[in-house]
């Protein structure tokens, strides 16, 4: 089996669309996730699976284990987006919103001390940048945690042990005065570790 978690999907700011690994699927191998919190409302926690009508029994039975039941007022929000077809022209204006903020972090992050290199997004809420070799993620969250500035560490992302400099930084949730403000207080938390 293979799981296609594509909760971006529909963020996308530069290039062509790409189409789902689902969609080449006419055996059943694939299963598809997404996020309706990517999209309506982060707060909401809606996903979504696409697969084999068995093996989408078997997961609702380990979900409602889990959790018992998704709260109905956010499946009714998202019932009534999709019922209504607001969820295009909600993407349709949230897309430009994000892609301003992507570029307002990118044009921050160009030759930043201490920044190897770093992702260039075509869509998705995320920038993944990889610090000089010397640098650790880690001790550099503890530094700029302390000043209000929140990252996640990389090595989390990774399969393998290491890549324990790298860092993925969200532009999705401040506006572009909090995004120049938080890539000034990540240059000078870098410039403080070397």
């Amino acid at each position: 089996m293979i799981a296609e978690d594509d909760p971006y999907h529909e963020l996308r700011y530069k290039g062509k669309s790409l189409p789902s690994i689902k969609s080449f699927d006419n055996e059943g191998w694939v299963v598809l996730l997404g996020s309706f919190s990517k999209v309506i409302s982060p707060g909401l926690r809606i996903g979504f699976m696409a697969g084999d009508a068995h093996l989408l029994q078997q997961c609702a039975v380990c979900k409602q284990s889990t959790d018992v039941h998704t709260p109905n007022l956010n499946q009714a929000i998202v019932d009534v987006f999709l019922r209504e077809n607001l969820l295009d022209n909600h993407i349709a204006k949230i897309t430009p919103l994000y892609s301003e903020l992507m570029e307002t972090m990118l044009n921050k992050i160009v030759n930043m001390p201490g920044i190897l290199n770093y992702t260039k997004p075509e869509g998705g809420l995320f920038i993944f940048a990889t610090l000089a070799e010397e640098l650790e993620a880690v001790p550099l969250f503890k530094i700029t945690i302390e000043k209000g500035l929140s990252f996640v560490p990389g090595e989390y992302f990774y399969v393998q042990s290491g890549h324990k400099n790298t860092l993925r930084l969200n532009f999705s949730s401040a506006d572009k005065a909090d995004i120049m403000h938080g890539m000034d207080l990540l240059k000078n938390s870098i410039k403080q570790m070397q």
